[in-house]
């Protein structure tokens, strides 16, 4: 998005290739009451969180600075539109 002074707002940085594998012992994410199965998991670092997404294997990194989504981006696009939007939730509100 270009903000008022012909900037981007944000800049996201998509990586299209296989699932990435880190290594990283992530943490269930905790569902909704009544939903089943394992959806995300996620892992905090000292200033940034990964989260993966467990059926496609789409890694994210949120972070101050950095915004990465990784893996099959084409074929889940719709996770990666999702991952753009829920960017600018925390600007929606400090800017409200």
């Amino acid at each position: 998005m270009i903000g008022d002074n012909n900037t981007a707002d944000i800049n996201i940085i998509g990586i299209e290739r296989k699932a990435p594998e880190l290594g990283i012992n992530f943490i269930d994410w905790q569902r909704e009451a009544g939903k089943t199965g394992r959806k995300d998991e996620y892992f905090n670092l000292k200033n940034a969180r990964v989260v993966r997404k467990v059926r496609t294997g789409m890694v994210f990194l949120q972070s101050k600075n950095l915004i990465i989504a990784a893996g099959p981006c084409i074929q889940n696009d719709n996770q990666v539109i999702n991952f753009i939007n829920s960017q600018y939730i925390p600007m929606t509100y400090k800017n409200a």
